[in-house]
């Protein structure tokens, strides 16, 4: 979203371009014209000085008013190319001072805006994976938010969503569709004063859209890995949003080891999640 100042800068920028246009029409529309009665009279001339000594005399003081009028068309056209040249030095000046503008207002932005992550004692709590009959592969969650900046933030959202693979090579994709749908709505979510720390209210389901599979294995594989993909969104003062995702992997409680299943219906398997990858924006 565009500042007042951007927006007077964008405006300024405009004007100026738009200025050196007219003017550089209005004046090479007068040298074209000037120069079409330098030529006329030039023809005229040239039959006038074929004529008698009255009308060479004649003709010699028309020819001194055309090269005045020529001289003066020049003058025109140099005085347009003067203009546009100092219209465009003005067009440079005015986008490297909105070029300046906007780091100024981005650094700004960054060093007043709230930051906020999960509670790294405890980021996420689930219920087990299950399966139903039906195949639906889903899980409980509950998040945790905290806000680690110095400003307050709008809008705090939490979403999470499963990612069931033989490939995991498009996770990333899936971890920025769920951080895409955490903040997409500005009228839902709640504010966060800084360091203030907020549990979701209810747990909710988190279910698994797809399941992709590696088309490449040979042979095909019968088992795959489960992913859960988190993330808490939220708006800064500014109404820009933010996001801090985080990809957790399926460990078993007891040994630590991915969980590997085949997708039977009516499973329950217990899991760990474990912290994989995460970022922010």
């Amino acid at each position: 979203m565009m500042t007042h100042a951007e927006r007077a800068m964008a405006w300024l920028t405009g004007a100026i371009a738009f200025i050196a246009v007219v003017q550089a029409v209005i004046f090479g529309l007068q040298w074209r014209e000037m120069n079409r009665q330098f030529r006329i009279m030039d023809g005229q001339l040239k039959e006038m000085e074929s004529g008698g000594k009255d009308t060479h005399e004649l003709a010699v003081q028309a020819r001194n008013q055309a090269d005045r009028t020529k001289d003066v068309a020049d003058r025109a056209l140099a005085q347009a190319n003067a203009t546009n040249r100092l219209a465009l030095e003005a067009k440079r000046s005015a986008d490297a001072t909105s070029a300046a503008n906007k780091i100024a207002v981005d650094a700004m932005r960054q060093s007043q805006r709230p930051w906020i992550g999960p509670d790294v004692k405890m980021p996420v709590v689930t219920g087990p994976l299950t399966i139903d009959q039906h195949g639906m592969i889903s899980t409980n969650y509950q998040m945790t938010a905290v806000n680690y900046g110095s400003y307050g933030a709008n809008n705090i959202d939490f979403w999470a969503q499963l990612y069931v693979a033989q490939d995991i090579t498009t996770i990333w994709n899936r971890a920025k569709y769920a951080c895409s749908i955490a903040s997409q709505n500005p009228t839902m979510g709640r504010i966060m004063f800084p360091g203030q720390e907020r549990l979701m209210t209810n747990a909710w389901p988190a279910f698994a859209m797809d399941v992709i599979r590696n088309t490449n294995a040979t042979p095909p594989q019968k088992e795959f890995q489960v992913y859960l993909l988190t993330c808490i969104g939220y708006r800064d003062q500014f109404s820009i949003p933010h996001h801090t995702g985080t990809v957790f992997r399926s460990v078993k409680p007891d040994t630590g080891e991915t969980i590997m299943l085949e997708l039977a219906p009516n499973q329950t398997i217990p899991v760990q999640w474990r912290e994989w990858h995460s970022f922010l924006d």
